[in-house]
């Protein structure tokens, strides 16, 4: 990976966008001919629901919800829509708890949106935190669920 340890960033936007699909890819096994697919971790307690939006030959819309089960409120739930180009194998988060269309800059802060400079690339930076998240809190297609 490439990581620049003096801002605490990935150095280009296309990194953390190959760096989104890798981490989608292992929640994504071809969709085990379902649009939508439901894990949970060992305990029951986070699920990870993807939903198929759209499917081209190149492309696909998921849609990704992380949300606590029980009802110890560990984990927000959270909404994203990801873009994923299969053939250049990159994935981009283009809607966000109900937001969309992020600039790659904003000039101006604080905006009327309240937006950061890099909004893009910290909604896919969480993105990023949230599928590492899923993978050490042990969500998987062992405990499927396919609706």
């Amino acid at each position: 990976m490439y990581f620049d340890r003096t801002q605490n960033r990935y150095r280009s936007s296309q990194t953390l966008y190959e760096i989104n699909y890798a981490l989608l890819d292992h929640f994504l096994p071809e969709f085990l001919d379902s649009d939508t697919v439901c894990c949970k971790d060992e305990t029951d307690s986070i699920s990870l629901t993807v939903n198929l939006l759209e499917r081209s030959p190149y492309t696909s819309l998921v849609e990704l919800v992380l949300a606590p089960i029980s009802n110890i409120k560990l984990v927000s739930k959270s909404h994203f829509t990801v873009r994923i180009y299969h053939d250049v194998k990159v994935a981009e988060v283009v809607e966000y708890q109900g937001k969309r269309r992020f600039h790659a800059w904003y000039a101006h802060y604080p905006n009327t949106a309240m937006y950061t400079k890099d909004e893009k690339r910290q909604v896919n930076l969480l993105l990023s935190e949230m599928l590492k998240f899923c993978e050490t809190s042990g969500i998987s297609f062992e405990h499927l669920h396919v609706r």
